[in-house]
């Protein structure tokens, strides 16, 4: 029968199937390759769900099919963009229904299945497969009224009311999977497995071997709170969690995992070391301690040297709040923990059965949230409520120095890492609109910016570097991961490759004349 008209049209890739919405509110899939008889397969429809408002106009403004002809796409004036599995034409079934406030009148889907929806003043990056929540959003000063990704799918153009079109660079690299917002990040030491750790409870598991595309590889359960700590051993072989909750009553667990076979993770113990929740966990860098940040004031130090059978070796008072944070000196002979108190304590632990205080940092205007010793053990990093890194030489630790701070970052820092080779820093801002920025740190008391990374929406919970520095990996305090790449030479070849052919030297003279011939991408 067909529709009453035919405002969207979309061919699958081998020109057999054509997708068409019309003003009646129906997507009709059909079969085309008699142009002079189509026939109908099937019509794309579904329920919207009880929480779902639709407007009374159901015409379908929009519709695209996937290069790989399985998925498709429609745009309605009824508010939503609907996605649909295409693996049976004559049987389509609905992956997500997309509940925006506005009609939708642009949509396209690229070779890795995801889907971009046109909105009001902003474009919206979903990947259907994996979560229903918006892996990113693509701002425009009005609504873009057409989208289409590269072949590649890594580029997407975007034209708007306001005469413009925009190239975006598609986000690949994301971590996808979990139902809660990420509390806690780990990049493994050969720099190929990430892990994640959420308020939901679990942990996952990533295989990153192709940072551009990591995949899951397992998910950890069995905690009995938020996890907001993980870090792996300096070998790589034990993947470390702890479960954090601020109840008085709350007896926080550790538990230690074999993760030589990562897609088979195997419990090897669990502590509940008796400092209440689990703030932070940092591993020495012999691999022998755990330090354990707890919210009843105190911390333990915990001999793993056997993972399976982990002994308990003090725990340290002094601090009159929570501890939020711990690091370890590059020695492994000082440990420091930062305090609700707003102090930070460095404690001699060349015997870590007997621990001393050494000496402690005062003058912090609100609760300490994260500290970090440089690799060099000379300087140590301090992220607080206040908006601003503070930097002290700790190279006399009975003496510590203070050093300018950097300031001016709009929000408290929540995470602050180092590179392995100790130039970068890094740290994960907080509030509604976070990012993620990076120094040179070559001299502490002048650092230089050199990044600034962004995600969706709200602060980052956590930042981790990989060994050789390519990458950087990125949680906030939502259900996305963010993996960049921090390879010039890596951004420069795929910056080029989307830009296209050089400019030849005629084109050279005609827009740059009196200049040396020297392209960009040459």
């Amino acid at each position: 029968a067909g529709h009453v008209n035919r405002p969207a049209v979309a061919f699958s890739p081998d020109g057999t199937e054509l997708l068409t919405g019309g003003d009646d509110g129906r997507a009709l899939l059909w079969d085309v390759r008699d142009l002079a008889a189509p026939a109908e397969l099937s019509e794309l429809k579904g329920e919207a769900g009880p929480n779902v408002v639709l407007s009374a106009n159901t015409a379908v403004r929009a519709v695209a099919i996937s290069p790989d002809g399985k998925t498709a796409v429609t745009g309605s004036d009824d508010t939503t963009a609907r996605v649909f599995d295409l693996t049976d034409p004559r049987r389509p079934t609905t992956l997500q229904v997309i509940d925006e406030v506005r009609s939708v009148e642009a949509v396209a889907v690229n070779v890795d299945g995801l889907v971009a929806v046109g909105v009001n003043s902003a474009v919206e990056i979903y990947d259907p497969s994996r979560h229903f929540d918006a892996i990113a959003v693509l701002p425009h000063a009005s609504k873009p009224w057409a989208l289409a990704f590269s072949p590649d799918g890594r580029t997407l153009a975007s034209g708007a009311d306001d005469r413009t079109l925009r190239l975006w660079d598609v986000p690949g690299p994301v971590l996808v999977g979990h139902h809660r917002f990420l509390w806690s990040t780990a990049v493994h030491p050969n720099g190929r497995v990430l892990a994640t750790g959420d308020y939901g409870q679990t942990v996952r598991l990533w295989d990153a071997h192709d940072p551009d595309r990591p995949v899951p590889a397992a998910t950890l359960t069995g905690f009995n709170a938020a996890v907001g700590s993980v870090r792996f051993t300096p070998n790589g072989r034990v993947l470390i969690a702890g479960s954090l909750d601020y109840a008085t009553d709350f007896d926080g667990m550790v538990t230690l995992w074999d993760v030589a076979d990562i897609h088979r993770p195997r419990l090897l113990s669990t502590i509940h070391p008796g400092i209440g929740g689990i703030k932070d966990l940092e591993v020495s860098p012999d691999g022998r301690t755990l330090a354990l940040a707890g919210t009843s004031a105190r911390l333990a130090l915990v001999d793993i040297s056997a993972p399976a059978t982990p002994r308990g070796r003090s725990v340290l008072a002094g601090h009159r709040y929570d501890v939020a944070t711990v690091s370890f000196s590059p020695d492994g002979r000082t440990l420091a923990s930062g305090s609700s108190d707003r102090t930070i304590r460095l404690w001699d632990i060349t015997t870590p059965d007997r621990p001393a205080g050494i000496s402690t940092i005062t003058g912090f205007t609100s609760a300490l949230i994260t500290i970090a010793f440089s690799r060099d053990g000379r300087t140590l990093a301090v992220g607080s409520f206040d908006t601003k890194v503070a930097l002290w030489d700790v190279t006399d630790r009975r003496a510590p120095r203070a050093l300018p701070s950097i300031i001016g970052l709009g929000a408290g820092v929540n995470s602050i890492e180092f590179s392995s080779d100790g130039r970068l820093m890094a740290a994960g801002v907080g509030g509604a609109n976070g990012v993620v920025r990076l120094w040179d740190m070559s001299d502490p008391a002048d650092p230089v910016p050199y990044a600034t990374f962004s995600g969706r929406y709200n602060g980052f919970a956590a930042v981790a570097f990989a060994p050789d520095t390519a990458f950087i990996v990125g949680a906030p305090y939502q259900v996305i991961g963010f993996v960049w790449d921090l390879d010039p030479a890596s951004v420069v070849t795929r910056l080029c490759a989307r830009a296209g052919d050089p400019l030849t030297r005629e084109e050279w003279k005609q827009y740059l004349p009196g200049l040396d011939y020297d392209p960009p991408c040459g």
